[in-house]
């Protein structure tokens, strides 16, 4: 009887200890304070028990006995409530939950009349038992009949139910059923002597009831509540533990030892002590397998993957990340990646694990559709099983988002955004334990989405820049020509497959090299760049490649950074060699035609004296003693000879390919000593000479003596168009756009030349002077293209003429130009 009677107050404590403390975690949840109320009422009928068991009397057993069934009569309507608020159908069995609550209150006015309880008796394992009246075996019918339709309801809602749910409710079918046994224990006890197992059975139905709670999410207990109730039923296992152990030890080594009371206390405590320890990591242990096996820490899990995604900038492997280690920390059956395709605005299926169902088969979200709308307006995770309660959401609308669910074989779907702008879709399965998200899972999904969000558009960039990379490196490669850019250390960051083949050099060995790996003329124009910003355009060098010379053209760039610094420096060049070579061909086909404009002007240019030397020799005969004629003769044929040996000179100047000798010559002395020569001229003629020189030495690689000759025709044929008064100038300057080329300009005031005859005055014995070969400027020109000049001609009639001549500068000038 004595243990009965602890069964009975254990049973009672335990049950008002869980009522409170589920009460102060969720006092606004009705599901809760439903299952407090009963829990009160299922205690209250435990404590009568007890005092029943330790009744002295009649009066008080039969006082006890009342009460405490009083209480019990409103078990069973308690119940259905708690089970119809469990299974949402307290709306549509509110008829039936209304007549069970009315047949409760009509059972509990008749429990106040002897009819009820109508007195009590020694019986059985009880010191009283009671004898019922008619009413109480109404109300045993009515307490089995409330208890078969829960179990029906549970039935129902178990079979049609899946997930998490199905698990909740398999534990709170087996609670109730247990429960059910309690109350036949407790009920068959008035037709027959049996032993009271009612308490015992209502202890089982609350541990039940509490494993359900904690490891199936019943009555949406979280994790921090589960974690705390769990703890709190370990703390009080080890409390009734080591209590009955240390009464226990302390009567035995008092009785055997023959100890008195204080000392067998102390030497009890000394055991408990020792033995408390290991016990409390035992169970600790138990709790955490059994009671807590999918809890996991939540800064652990976060730091984990904070540091994973952190340093992973590959977009494969993030996915990878992102699917895979969420699902195995929190132990989640699928889960997949969708990420938002720019092009279209929908989001693609990048990554899936263990989701087998039609998010295989569709690959790709609209982004018209319900759910991908609401996730963009809402910003915020969606749960599948608590669409039906956002009353907010409209019914057609609720119905499109759960077919969007069933497509993407989600249980939740999280959003991915990054500045207002949702890139990807997270997508969660169902937890392997069937359990429920809890508020802690939401809240850690939450933060975990950010750093993915963050993660994965950090990824994008990365991805675009190594796309963008392998795209240049690809132009860089089929480029045919060479590429090579230094950094401001003088290092070579780029050097693509032509400038390889040009330079000789592999590109392996350039990489990341000193810029004086390059041969000698690339690598000054380089530095040149960087060094002092010079840029140079269509500018030529020379290369030696296995001992032949390979004649490349130039160009070059600085390269600047987003903030405008300069970061590095830039040169693309071309093998000239097929483009020299043509221009040898071109040049001789030139010659070739030049040849019948040279037979004909020489043709008309010795025909003339020709023809008066004829003319003499014919009268010879016949005036050969006048004296006169003999004087003219003489004096003419010697003249005519002259004039045919002048012009032989002169064309054997213009077609004798002859190779000038180069040398570092500066412009502007070329042009004071020409000029020197004329000063006579220009100054019997009143012609006023300016010259504009830009400061420096303009220093080109030239033939001294032919560059004077050039400059010497085109003065002259300046001062022969002025006449008798005038201006001559004369402008020597570095280009601004071209700092590899020294322009000379040279302007008259004179009469000017039509338009119609510009274009021939540099084509052989072309001349619009009485007195002239037509020679000196198709000489210059020629003159000017062996040093690799270029000349331009731009004149208006009555306003004057201006050649304009552009000399490249050398390579081996640079530092004399700085």
């Amino acid at each position: 009887m004595r243990f009965f009677a602890f069964s009975s107050i254990f049973t009672s404590v335990l049950l008002v200890a869980l009522a409170v403390f589920v009460l102060f975690y969720k006092r606004r949840s009705h599901l809760c304070r439903l299952w407090a109320a009963m829990s009160v009422l299922i205690a209250f009928w435990s404590f009568g028990l007890y005092k029943v068991s330790v009744a002295e009397n009649e009066p008080m057993a039969l006082f006890w006995s009342r009460l405490l069934n009083l209480g019990a009569i409103f078990i069973p309507p308690l119940y259905l409530h708690f089970i119809l608020a469990l299974v949402d159908r307290e709306k549509e069995r509110k008829k039936v939950l209304s007549i069970a609550y009315l047949v409760g209150v009509g059972i509990f006015l008749l429990g106040l009349s002897p009819y009820f309880i109508n007195k009590v008796m020694k019986f059985g394992y009880f010191r009283y038992a009671i004898v019922p009246g008619p009413a109480y075996y109404a109300f045993i019918a009515y307490f089995f009949g409330v208890g078969i339709y829960v179990h029906w309801e549970l039935l129902v809602t178990y079979r049609a139910a899946g997930g998490y749910k199905r698990n909740q409710l398999k534990y709170v079918f087996l609670a109730s059923f247990v429960a059910l046994l309690g109350a036949v224990g407790s009920f068959a006890l008035l037709f027959f002597p049996a032993f009271p197992s009612g308490p015992f059975f209502v202890a089982w139905y609350c541990l039940l009831i509490l494993y359900a709670a904690l490891q199936h999410r019943l009555m949406n207990f979280d994790l921090a509540m589960r974690t705390s109730l769990a703890y709190s039923i370990m703390v009080g296992m080890l409390a009734i533990f080591f209590i009955l152990f240390f009464l226990l030890i302390a009567e035995r080594f008092r009785i055997i030892l023959n100890l008195p009371t204080m000392m067998a206390a102390v030497v009890a405590a000394l055991i408990v002590a020792v033995a408390f320890q290991p016990l409390k990591e035992k169970t600790y242990s138990l709790v955490e397998k059994y009671l807590l096996k999918d809890k996991y820490d939540y800064q652990v899990v976060l730091r984990d993957y904070t540091d994973a995604v952190a340093s992973i900038l590959d977009l494969n492997q993030l996915e990878n990340l992102v699917v895979d280690r969420v699902m195995h920390a929190m132990r989640i059956d699928g889960s997949s990646l969708w990420l938002l395709d720019e092009e279209t605005g929908n989001y693609h299926c990048r990554k899936v694990v263990k989701i087998d169902a039609a998010s295989e088969n569709q690959s790709t979200l609209s982004h018209k559709s319900a759910l991908t709308n609401y996730l963009k307006e809402r910003g915020k995770p969606l749960i599948k099983d608590e669409l039906h309660s956002h009353s907010l959401i409209p019914h057609h609308r609720l119905d499109r988002i759960h077919k969007d669910f069933d497509t993407l074989d989600a249980h939740v779907v999280i959003p991915l955004k990054v500045h207002n702008e949702m890139i990807g879709i997270w997508c969660l399965g169902e937890k392997v334990s069937g359990d429920i998200y809890s508020d802690e899972d939401i809240r850690l999904l939450i933060t975990l989405s950010n750093q993915t969000a963050v993660a994965l558009a950090n990824s994008f960039l990365y991805d675009r820049i190594m796309r963008m990379k392998d795209h240049n490196d690809n132009i860089l490669r089929h480029m045919d020509s060479g590429v090579i850019t230094i950094d401001k250390s003088m290092k070579i960051t780029a050097f693509n497959r032509r400038a390889s083949e040009i330079t000789e050099i592999p590109q392996f060995e350039a990489l990341n090299q000193s810029v004086y790996i390059l041969p000698p003329e690339l690598a000054e124009v380089l530095s040149h760049t960087l060094r002092h910003g010079a840029i140079f355009s269509g500018y030529e060098v020379s290369i030696a490649e296995n001992g032949k010379v390979v004649p490349l053209g130039v160009s070059t760039s600085l390269l600047k950074g987003k903030s405008g610094g300069i970061t590095g420096a830039l040169v693309v060049f071309s093998d000239l060699s097929q483009i020299k070579k043509l221009e040898m061909e071109v040049r001789r086909r030139e010659r070739l035609v030049s040849l019948g404009t040279l037979a004909a002007g020489m043709a008309h240019e010795i025909k003339n004296p020709l023809v008066a030397i004829k003319t003499f020799t014919q009268l010879m005969p016949t005036k050969f003693n006048d004296e006169e004629f003999k004087s003219k003769f003489t004096t003419l044929v010697g003249q005519e000879v002259d004039r045919i040996d002048r012009l032989v000179e002169q064309l054997l100047d213009f077609a004798r390919p002859n190779t000038p000798e180069l040398q570092p010559v500066d412009l502007g002395e070329i042009i004071d000593e020409t000029l020197l020569l004329l000063d006579s001229e220009t100054s019997g003629k009143n012609i006023e000479v300016t010259k504009d020189y830009q400061q420096g030495k303009a220093r080109v690689a030239g033939d001294p003596e032919r560059l004077k000759q050039v400059f010497l025709n085109f003065f002259l044929n300046s001062l022969e168009a002025m006449g008798a008064s005038g201006r001559l100038s004369v402008t020597l300057r570095h280009l601004a756009d071209e700092k590899d080329a020294v322009e000379v300009k040279i302007t008259d005031t004179g009469r000017g030349i039509e338009e119609n005859i510009l274009s021939r005055i540099f084509d052989p014995f072309f001349t619009t002077k009485d007195q002239g070969s037509g020679l000196g400027l198709a000489i210059s020109h020629k003159i000017l293209e062996d040093h690799s000049a270029k000349v331009e001609v731009t004149s208006s009639v009555g306003q004057g003429t201006t050649f304009i001549i552009r000399f490249p500068v050398v390579d081996y000038q640079f530092e004399e130009r700085v």
